[in-house]
């Protein structure tokens, strides 16, 4: 359960607590990988990774086989949750894992014939491991090793695939909107988006829901709604050049107490906000330690905001991400 908890009430704009610190990647992207949650956390969700460019296009497993993504195999992203087993699965799909085809994709985007030749062979090694009852992590660790780790610009297109990401997200918006949540554990509950359509881009789309049990909230005032956690790289993939965390959608029963709406409706809206993000000028070293922290433990498009209240512009992010946009906004606090 992701429990969203309101330090005060949201006013004046919607500046986090502290205003001093920007929602920012740039420091969890720059940590070496194996500093981070990837060698883990990669096997786990890389069923629900979908990659785009003008030429390319994989659909995430949880997408197209949604089977294999079963609500019982999804990470929890609950602090203090128990980890998930990482070992093999009890029965192994037939055909390439769920890494293979993530992997084989950047390959096609990132190498030439002779480099891709030379990932399939470290992703059969990776294959062969789990299909005979090997750990994934250690597994994945070999084989982001293999790839030739942070150097690799397959490596790097990933280091942002983890659940550090996600509970940094999670952490801002604790900050940011006075509500308790859990999360949907649904195939589409939890979606990564890696595009390169003309720009860089990696995305976390999460979905949660309010919370309604014997002695505790109102089925009929159940609301539903969707954060994105989403970082735009460099040409090289080398650095983080904007992060953003928005509220892509909300879904209110139409029982709902109208007061209580009135309340989510003033923090939430009906989604298409900008919750906090921006460029990642990097004015001080300190500038997203959030992030460091969140990427350490790991537990392991976007349209400019209006400025008057934060509200996104309609059009989805297909359409910005043809038009080669990048949004820049030093500094966003909206809500």
């Amino acid at each position: 359960m992701a429990a969203c908890i309101s330090s005060s009430c949201v006013t004046g704009g919607g500046s986090l607590a502290d205003d001093s610190v920007q929602f920012d990647l740039a420091d969890m992207f720059e940590m070496p990988f194996l500093e981070t949650a990837l060698p883990k956390d990669l096997p786990r969700l890389a069923g629900r990774i979908s990659i785009k460019t003008h030429t390319l296009e994989h659909r995430a497993v949880a997408l197209t086989r949604p089977a294999v993504i079963s609500a019982d195999s999804q990470p929890s992203i609950t602090a203090g949750a128990p980890e998930s087993r990482t070992g093999a699965a009890a029965s192994v799909p037939p055909g390439p894992s769920a890494v293979t085809e993530v992997v084989a994709a950047l390959a096609a985007i990132f190498q030439d014939s002779e480099g891709q030749t030379e990932t399939a062979a470290a992703c059969k090694v990776y294959d062969a491991a789990v299909r005979n009852g090997g750990d994934t992590q250690p597994a994945c660790l070999e084989m982001l090793i293999a790839l030739g780790g942070d150097a690799s610009i397959l490596v790097r297109a990933l280091k942002l695939v983890h659940q550090g990401v996600i509970l940094y997200g999670l952490a801002t918006l604790r900050e940011t909107v006075p509500m308790l949540t859990k999360d949907v554990r649904t195939p589409r509950g939890w979606l990564i988006y890696i595009e390169y359509m003309d720009i860089f881009r990696v995305r976390h789309v999460r979905r949660e829901q309010s919370i309604e049990m014997p002695g505790f909230g109102n089925v009929n005032d159940h609301y539903e709604f969707s954060f994105e956690v989403s970082a735009t790289l460099d040409a090289d993939l080398e650095r983080v050049c904007a992060t953003w965390l928005r509220i892509n959608d909300v879904e209110y029963s139409p029982g709902m107490d109208p007061k209580k709406k009135e309340e989510l409706m003033a923090v939430l809206g009906m989604g298409r906000r900008i919750v906090d993000g921006g460029s990642s000028c990097r004015l001080s070293s300190g500038s997203s330690n959030r992030a460091s922290a969140v990427g350490s433990r790991g537990g392991s498009g976007l349209q400019p905001a209006s400025p008057a209240g934060g509200e996104i512009a309609a059009g989805s992010d297909e359409e910005v991400l043809s038009q080669g946009i990048i949004p820049v906004v030093i500094g966003a606090r909206f809500l």
